[in-house]
């Protein structure tokens, strides 16, 4: 469960960091999201990343649960 939420973390922080670098360049959140993906992915080696993939296929279960309940 401790590391399910530092990959939340770490996930959020880096989202986070690369929408306000994004939108200050003016490019579309969607772009400085699938950056910050590549960014927190383990094929990235300069940047710490997530400790475990299983956790990675967690959140987006649960991203995906979102997306239809707020779609539905």
């Amino acid at each position: 469960m401790d590391t399910l939420l530092a990959d939340l973390a770490m996930i959020l922080i880096v989202a986070g960091i690369t929408a306000l670098i994004f939108k200050k360049l003016h490019q579309p959140l969607v772009l400085g999201y699938i950056v910050a993906g590549f960014l927190t992915s383990p094929n990235f080696t300069y940047f710490p990343t997530i400790a475990n993939k299983a956790s990675v296929e967690t959140w987006a279960e649960i991203g995906v649960i979102f997306l239809m309940f707020s779609l539905g």
